[in-house]
């Protein structure tokens, strides 16, 4: 997507487009909130090759009832060069070993109290994190004890 394309989205020049984009992410946030990121990934997949085949199906049909000869409606996109040059996977790799070189140093530097305050704030935040998991699973057990209390969608 170009500089200029972002922008126009940004400032609905489209309203069509710019409608169908953000609510398309919409929907994904809504749907990230209710469910887990495994499966919201795994049923945009299960859509995305429902409506490719469903989109194949009816290119066939369409053929043999008109008797054209257009082949296979994703035959550009079949066709298509898509492998990663020596150079690209070195350049992927490197980025790779820069993030994970940086992340252990953090750890270390977090697990073996080289600055005490950040290593407080770093408990204290794992701490909390398990505080309110707790929370949330005796809240759920109390919702499911009470007739008529709202339970979140499963």
């Amino acid at each position: 997507m170009s500089q200029s394309s972002a922008i126009d989205l940004l400032y609905w020049r489209d309203i069509k487009q710019t409608g169908i984009v953000f609510g398309s992410l919409l929907l994904l946030l809504f749907s990230l909130t209710q469910f887990s990121v495994v499966s919201v990934v795994a049923y945009l997949a299960l859509a995305g090759l429902s409506a490719t085949i469903s989109f194949r199906i009816y290119k066939s049909v369409l053929q043999a009832v008109q008797k054209t000869d257009e082949g296979h409606p994703f035959k550009a996109y079949l066709e298509m060069e898509m492998n990663l040059s020596q150079d690209q996977i070195q350049k992927y790799t490197d980025c790779l070993q820069l993030y994970v070189n940086s992340t252990v140093k953090e750890l270390r530097r977090l697990f073996l109290v080289q600055d005490l305050v950040d290593s407080l704030k770093a408990q204290i935040d794992q701490y909390l994190g398990l505080v309110r998991t707790h929370m949330n699973t005796v809240v759920a057990k109390i919702q499911a004890k009470i007739p008529g209390a709202k339970r979140k969608a499963e």
